[in-house]
Parts: structure tokens; sequence; C-alpha cells
């Protein structure tokens, strides 16, 4: 099952500042552990970039994404740091 968790970066984003962010990461970690998921990525719904010295996702086995490149790709979105654009969902 290939997963995609919504995660608003904004400029100046920064992993630790608000238990939202860290719960996502964490979330997305235990995924990937659970064997359940072949695919878990961070959905991108702002316009910042992800700051890869305070986290390297690789570590993680995780990878952000914007919201734009998902495409179909998905089998499940979890809504939870950023609104996914309609568009995408249907």
């Amino acid at each position: 099952m290939k997963i995609g968790i919504s995660i608003l970066i904004m400029r100046d984003f920064n992993i630790w500042s608000n238990g939202l962010n860290q719960n996502i990461l964490f979330l997305a970690q235990t995924l990937r552990a659970s064997g359940a998921c072949s695919d878990v990525v961070l959905i991108n719904c702002g316009d910042g970039e992800f700051p890869k010295a305070q986290v390297n996702l690789d570590d993680w086995g995780v990878r952000v994404v914007s919201q734009h490149e998902i495409g179909d790709s998905l089998d499940v979105i979890i809504e939870m740091g950023g609104a996914v654009d309609l568009k995408i969902l249907v």
C-alpha cells in the first residue's frame, strides 16, 4: 500500500516547532515500520521546501513530494498538516 500524509511546509519551516509536524513524521515512520506499506510520502501542501539540515528523511524511509506530483500514485491520503487540493482527490 502507498500512503501519503499531508504536511504544510512554508518558508522558515521547522519540523520541531510544533507537535503536529513531529506527529506527522512519527506516523510516517510507524507506517513504514509496519510492513504494510510499500511507500510512505509526505505531501507538501505549502510553498516551502523541507529543510534537510533538520532531519535526514532518507534515514526515516520517507520523502517529500509536491501535492501536484502525486497524481493517482497513492492508495491512501491522510490529511494531517495541510489540505490537499480537491482536484487531486477526485
